[in-house]
């Protein structure tokens, strides 16, 4: 049974976006980097805009300098980890550094053994101001406002 984590990267489903990193990685095939670039450029943008709470372009900044780093650390990459968690690693690290640079606190020396049973070990040492992305909705809807009957 295939892996349901491994996204199939190509429209024929022939090569998953793993294969096609190893490829530039080991080839410097350009072509299946830029199959990579057309799969994940608007999950990553969306991703760093919605982390950064700010416009397009600094999204955009955040997309350029992960496929930079990606490339400048193909080698290091272990084709037994996900790629697409791996890119948002990289991604999420250009965004707290970003915030930070923008004078933005983020409580780096919080023990991550005292957070919230519902946020990752990763994320432990920030804070967490939004709820998780994936909810379930029975909360929101026990605190909507009765409908008149």
């Amino acid at each position: 049974m295939a892996n349901p984590l491994r996204i199939a990267a190509t429209p024929d489903g022939s090569a998953t976006d793993e294969e096609l990193f190893a490829r530039f990685r080991d080839r410097r095939d350009v072509e299946a980097l830029g199959q990579l670039y057309d799969l994940y450029e608007k999950p990553l943008v969306s991703f760093a805009a919605r982390m950064l709470g700010s416009p397009r372009a600094l999204a955009d900044d955040v997309l350029q300098e992960t496929g930079i780093r990606a490339m400048q650390s193909a080698r290091d990459w272990s084709p037994h980890a996900p790629l697409r968690a791996w890119l948002f690693r990289i991604a999420r690290n250009l965004c707290l550094d970003t915030l930070r640079a923008r004078g933005v606190a983020l409580d780096d020396g919080a023990d991550p053994s005292t957070a919230p049973a519902d946020v990752p070990a990763s994320l432990a040492g920030y804070p967490v101001s939004d709820p998780p992305v994936h909810r379930d909705h029975g909360d929101v809807r026990a605190a909507a406002p009765a409908r008149a009957a």
